[in-house]
């Protein structure tokens, strides 16, 4: 039997445990390896990953730039424009020298208003590991100019530009209510900018992003496709002839609200379209201008927003009142057009008029009558009882018939925010008794709005067609090219041709002869009616006064309807709407290029 040397056996321990070294080393070694490759790698893909998902989300929205709203001839009434946001990035500049923090520091607190050098030196000290503080927000480029030309000539360091679009509105308060405004987010609230705000906005476009095999991010732009330009048929000088003259009218005469609306009546295309009180675009929460801080301090906050919803709404589209004598045109078409009278019928005027028996008289505006008149001069003298006479001629159901053709009770389909019908305000054919249809006759009863009635009258002088109004003429893209163009839009045929011709003269001779003459401009032929009606509490006398008028009486071109609400006076009549009426006419004749028809020395 061999002899186990115990030197041996310790070789072999010693041996054993060499190798055993050796391979914990190579495990070791392993892990080492795994570690800093393989662990750092998928460590890499984590964070490219992440920033990967910044380069996707929503900060990294490519926003478009928003339409402009153009008047007819390219005048820009709403537009966006860029604008930077001025970022710090105190994580930057920590690490720089102290000098280039102090020198970045000064300049901006020099360069930008409000920007303290103390606010700035806390962001250095609070916000260390920051990369992004908004210091400034919307400057425009000539504010920003100075800070990116430092940037670009490396002056200072640790400072970004975030650039954004901002909504402008250049003429403040001109056409508030027609081009409406933006909520905070972007999207149209009211008026042009609400009904045509899925052209305008445009598309978003994204920054993407990947990692490649070799750990590179990979950034895709997506570009924004910028919103559509719409172009108005309103026309910027009109529009300004027609807000002047209802300031004008305030810096005399004082009423509750005045509402201008001016077409071309051959094809329902809207001129220029205003009321007062109107409410600045670029700041339209501030009442300031109308109500006082104290009495602000007095109201609730739901009055507040009430107040401010009525002062947004379009009176011309939202608004109803008794037509009162501007109806008695369309009362006289009707007859005409069922050839129930003719333009030598006649009719007696002893200043009131008995509806039935035992009824309380119902008297005209002359009370003490007119006498004896023909159709015309019963219109030219906007006498109430001839035009009583007149309804029960054409009877109910016709009665109810054309005041429906013509509009009235329903909605025009004009492209703008709030529009009523005002159904409920128009008799139905079972509510016209007697009584009320001799007051509707000469137009008390019932209700418009006043781009009903305008348009409505456009049908009386236009050969017989009732147009859809239409404010947006046509959508443009950037580059100019047509996307989308409105064609005018007849509903139906109203009256004959032969009946809007013996319209057109008879409104020029109310206006030449009648009650209209006030309106009168020299020059030029106007036709048009007046109107003057009582609100709903007859006992309290408070009124609504309105003209409505075209030029010339021969194939017009342009008409135009003025509504005041409760004019404060002695003798409240329509004359303070025929000098608002007045006043525009004076200046959009000429500038629509309509020729005078006669010399003002020739005709005296």
């Amino acid at each position: 039997m061999k002899e186990y040397k115990p030197q041996n056996v310790m070789k072999s321990r010693a041996a054993l445990l060499f190798i055993l070294f050796i391979l914990g080393l190579i495990f070791l070694s392993v892990k080492l390896i795994e570690i800093n490759f393989l662990d750092n790698n998928n460590y890499k893909q984590t964070v490219l990953s992440q920033q990967v998902n910044n380069l996707t989300d929503t900060t990294n929205q490519v926003i478009p730039k928003r339409g402009s709203i153009l008047d007819a001839r390219g005048i820009a009434f709403a537009e966006s424009n860029m604008v930077y946001n001025v970022i710090f990035d105190p994580a930057v500049l920590i690490e720089l020298d102290e000098a280039v923090v102090t020198t970045t520091i000064d300049f901006l607190s020099s360069a930008l208003e409000g920007v303290d050098k103390e606010d700035l030196e806390e962001l250095m000290v609070t916000r260390y590991m920051s990369h992004y503080e908004v210091i400034v927000r919307g400057l425009s480029y000539p504010q920003a100019e100075p800070i990116i030309k430092a940037k670009d000539d490396k002056l200072i360091s640790g400072v970004a530009f975030e650039e954004q679009y901002k909504r402008e509105y250049p003429y403040d308060n001109m056409a508030s209510d027609v081009i409406g405004f933006m909520q905070s987010d972007d999207v149209g609230l009211w008026g042009i900018e609400k009904v045509y705000d899925t052209y305008l906005t445009g598309s978003l476009g994204r920054r993407f992003g990947s990692v490649d095999a070799e750990n590179r991010i990979k950034q895709e732009d997506v570009d924004a496709e910028n919103g559509y330009d719409i172009t108005l048929n309103i026309d910027f000088t009109i529009q300004s002839y027609i807000e002047d003259a209802i300031k004008n009218f305030y810096e005399e005469e004082q009423a509750i609200s005045v509402e201008v609306v001016m077409m071309n009546p051959q094809n329902g295309a809207v001129l220029g379209i205003a009321s007062y009180p109107d409410f600045n675009l670029n700041d339209p929460y501030n009442i300031s201008h109308l109500v006082s801080e104290e009495e602000k301090a007095l109201m609730t906050d739901e009055e507040v927003g009430d107040f401010r919803n009525q002062l947004w709404k379009n009176g011309v589209v939202s608004d109803s009142y008794e037509p009162g004598s501007t109806y008695k045109p369309f009362t006289i078409a009707m007859a005409l057009e069922e050839h129930v009278v003719t333009e030598e019928s006649t009719y007696y005027c002893g200043g009131y008029k008995i509806p039935y028996e035992n009824h309380k008289p119902i008297y005209c505006h002359k009370r003490s009558g007119h006498g004896e008149q023909t159709l015309m001069e019963a219109l030219s003298n906007s006498c109430n009882v001839a035009l009583m006479d007149i309804g029960l001629e054409v009877g109910r159901e016709f009665f109810y018939e054309y005041q429906h053709m013509f509009g009235f009770g329903a909605q025009t389909s004009i492209d703008l925010t709030g529009e009523q019908s005002v159904r409920k305000n128009v008799y139905t054919l079972n509510e016209l008794d007697p009584v009320q249809l001799q007051t509707s006759s000469f137009g008390q009863g019932f209700n418009v709005t006043p781009i009903q009635l305008i348009t409505g009258f456009s049908a009386l002088i236009n050969g017989g067609y009732l147009y859809e109004p239409q404010i947006m003429n046509k959508v443009t893209d950037e580059t100019g090219r047509l996307i989308e163009q409105n064609e005018p839009v007849i509903q139906r045929k109203v009256i004959s041709e032969e009946v809007s011709d013996q319209m057109l003269n008879a409104l020029r001779q109310v206006v030449d002869e009648g009650t209209g003459k006030n309106a009168k401009v020299e020059g030029y032929s106007i036709g048009g009616k007046t109107g003057t009606a009582e609100k709903k509490d007859r006992s309290v006398k408070e009124y609504v006064v309105s003209f409505i008028g075209f030029s010339p009486t021969e194939n017009p071109e342009v008409i135009c309807l003025v509504v005041v609400d409760e004019p404060v006076g002695i003798n409240v009549s329509s004359r303070y709407a025929s000098k608002i009426f007045k006043d525009i006419m004076e200046d959009a004749l000429p500038y629509l290029r309509i020729p005078k028809e006669y010399d003002v020395t020739e005709a005296e």
